[in-house]
């Protein structure tokens, strides 16, 4: 009897495996590439299945073969073998990929090339989500839904100044649509949205130790919360127009000054992306690059005290403010107080930056 079961669990282990493709296995919902320095790149997945897809699974995990199947899958789907693969029960699982990247010596660095890149159709049937690919400089490309060939000049300065200006950025734009377009806290959660905290967690795992940025990740998750509560306030109580019309009333300086902020990072992040990823402009036009950048970071070196100057709190609390008003003056003035330590932290950042530069040339 139970010789009759097993043999008819086999054969519908039979169906059903052959059922699994690489069109229709999981999705990745998140992917991670860590380059090595010998070429290598050691990633990570977080997937997730449909309950089908689950079964599937599962009647092969009894034969000893779900993950042979998940890692038969990726295979399939890279175009190529990988090693070292392990898989878990949280929906994660992680491999190696061999030689992922090659590299070119040039008189101004060294260049690393992506060996092999997933076509559209290819993270289509996967449903690819976020990925991310870590260079040995430190320096990390985003992409949502695709992973393309990828160029990178090698050199720890940019990588440093680069995501420096990735955290920055969100965050002033979160300061700048906080005050300036929430219309009372409506819609908020996609201004917070722009502190991207997956970005800022994952600096965690790049080369520059992750100390280097311990202060920007704090305030970072600083600015997330009180906002988040801020909006939260405005949400919910009648009172929310008074509190925020005289806010407003004194802070137009201030609106004006982080949206100039949020603008020159976004140029500073597009310089630095087009120094490194480009290997087709001529010597000429790199240092042209770099000049603008430099041009950039004297810019901000000029606008950061002026920030920070207009970050003082001028909203008085009254006696005759309700409980409501007065919790809200009250987290603007911390988000107010945030900005400003966000100001001396970043001028740090942009005088190394420049210090750096004006040094190579």
């Amino acid at each position: 009897m139970i010789k009759t079961k097993l043999i008819t669990l086999f054969l519908v282990f039979i169906f059903l495996s052959s059922t699994i493709t690489a069109a229709n296995t999981f999705s990745v919902n998140e992917l991670k590439i860590e380059v090595q320095e010998n070429g290598d790149a050691f990633t990570s997945v977080k997937y997730s299945l449909s309950w089908w897809e689950s079964f599937l699974l599962w009647i092969s995990g009894i034969f000893g073969k779900g993950g042979e199947q998940i890692e038969g899958i990726i295979e399939n789907q890279l175009g190529r073998e990988i090693s070292s693969f392990k898989i878990e029960k949280d929906g994660t699982a992680s491999f190696i990929i061999d030689e992922y990247t090659g590299t070119v010596d040039r008189e101004y660095g060294i260049w690393y090339y992506t060996k092999f890149y997933l076509s559209e159709d290819a993270c289509e049937k996967i449903n690819l989500g976020e990925v991310f690919v870590i260079f040995p400089d430190g320096f990390i490309y985003e992409f949502d839904g695709k992973l393309p060939n990828i160029k990178h000049l090698e050199d720890e300065n940019l990588a440093k100044l680069y995501l420096e200006a990735k955290i920055t950025k969100g965050i002033y734009e979160a300061i700048y649509c906080q005050y300036e377009e929430s219309q009372i806290g409506k819609a908020a959660g996609d201004f917070i949205a722009k502190i991207d905290m997956e970005f800022i967690n994952m600096i965690a795992t790049s080369p520059i130790p992750y100390s280097e940025f311990g202060s920007l990740v704090s305030l970072a998750k600083d600015f997330k919360t009180d906002m988040g509560e801020y909006n939260k306030i405005l949400d919910n109580t009648m009172a929310a127009s008074h509190a925020w019309g005289e806010i407003r009333g004194h802070k137009i300086g201030f609106s004006n000054n982080v949206k100039n902020m949020a603008e020159l990072k976004e140029e500073e992040i597009s310089l630095i992306y087009s120094i490194i990823s480009n290997d087709e402009i001529s010597y000429e036009s790199r240092e042209s690059l770099k000049q603008k950048l430099i041009d950039n970071l004297e810019s901000q070196k000029e606008l950061i005290p002026k920030m920070k100057g207009s970050a003082f709190d001028v909203v008085s609390i009254s006696e005759t403010d309700s409980s409501n008003v007065k919790e809200i003056k009250e987290y603007f003035s911390k988000i107010l107080k945030n900005t400003r330590k966000l100001a001396d932290t970043d001028l740090k950042y942009v005088e190394q930056g420049l210090a750096i530069l004006k040094e190579e040339k």
